[in-house]
């Protein structure tokens, strides 16, 4: 989901690619990379999304009470 965000806002960007790149101190080759559908480093992610004004959150995780005791069950045998 993350890089398919990152691709939508390069494509609609009236930045061109190499601008972006620039803009945020990445080679040209890793924006082509990305636009051919490959991945790129959290780091590389973090940058272009902030440049397009997203922001990257940590959420606390949400383990529901039935998946804890699970796992309890399994850890005592």
């Amino acid at each position: 989901k993350i890089m398919e965000t990152i691709r939508k806002e390069i494509q609609k960007s009236p930045a061109s690619q190499y601008e972006i790149a620039k803009n945020n101190g990445l080679n040209r080759s890793v924006i082509c990379r990305i636009m051919q559908g490959q991945p790129c480093t959290a780091s590389t992610a973090d940058k272009l999304l902030s440049y397009f004004g997203y922001e990257l959150t940590k959420r606390k995780r949400q383990v529901n009470h039935e998946n804890r005791q699970k796992r309890q069950e399994i850890r005592s045998g």
